[in-house]
């Protein structure tokens, strides 16, 4: 916790005779069949004079992506049917770079995917685009650049100035949010570099995996072959309701084999006392 942050937080749930608050992220994790749930909740506690503790609850946005984005990086995945807030989503893949301003460099968001059918896509964003505002604000980092598509409610006008072949755009369109999960994605069929998120929300725009797939290797040719060579397109994902009815199949099955198990056993032997 940064020095203002921890004074603040201090001061909404502490006194000068608290001791200085610290931040704590609980993770809860769960076995669902074959797949672990996990949820997370974090915290701001301080203890008071005479011992009792104080603790102030995070559910801000920030927080929310903050999560998100930890639990993302490890390799975590949106249980199917996840639905999100009313932020701008745009369906794209970018890098951080400059872009000479006068005698100085600005940052610019420089796009090398963008999701066909996605909200950006029908905004007019193309693959090279340099990003370098969204509603006429330019953007300082990477940090800027996400809050600016956050506080975008969907529904509202908003426009995107690009760069594209050394000329300056202006894009407009109205906001559009992200689409709910509808898939789980198969860990060894993401490209390396890749999440299992960016590939869910893919999936989700574009109706299947394959079509995300096919989507991101025309975007990419110099990446070549990215599944093995025996994968059958159409098992590359695996729905919510698709793993229930195979788990509840495999259930059944053991089930008969242990009943046929059973009934092939020899009756027990029964004990005859003789007076």
């Amino acid at each position: 916790m940064g020095v203002w942050q921890s004074a603040l937080t201090q001061m909404m749930i502490g006194n000068s005779y608290s001791t200085t608050p610290k931040q704590f992220a609980r993770f809860s994790l769960a076995q669902t069949g074959e797949h672990t749930r996990v949820q997370t909740q974090v915290w701001a506690e301080t203890q008071m004079a005479f011992g009792q503790m104080q603790q102030h609850q995070y559910t801000d946005d920030g927080t929310y992506d903050n999560m998100l984005g930890f639990m993302t990086s490890a390799g975590a995945q949106l249980p199917v049917g996840s639905t999100f807030t009313g932020a701008a989503y745009l369906g794209i893949d970018g890098e951080n770079t400059t872009i000479p301003n006068g005698r100085r460099t600005a940052y610019a968001h420089r796009l090398k995917t963008v999701i066909e059918r996605a909200p950006g896509y029908r905004m007019g964003l193309r693959s090279g685009d340099l990003v370098t505002k969204i509603n006429n604000r330019a953007l300082r980092d990477e940090a800027a650049f996400v809050t600016a598509l956050d506080r975008q409610r969907v529904g509202r006008p908003m426009t995107i100035t690009v760069v594209r072949d050394g000329v300056e755009q202006v894009l407009t369109g109205n906001a559009e949010g992200r689409p709910a999960i509808t898939m789980l994605v198969r860990p060894g069929d993401i490209p390396a570099g890749e999440t299992a998120v960016a590939w869910q929300m893919g999936a989700a725009t574009l109706g299947s995996f394959d079509a995300a797939m096919a989507a991101w290797s025309e975007a990419n040719p110099q990446a070549g072959q990215t599944k093995p060579a025996d994968t059958v397109p159409s098992q590359n994902a695996e729905t919510e309701l698709d793993r229930m009815r195979r788990e509840a199949a495999e259930a059944q099955a053991r089930l008969a084999a242990a009943e046929a198990a059973a009934a092939a056993a020899p009756a027990p032997a029964t004990a005859a006392t003789v007076p």
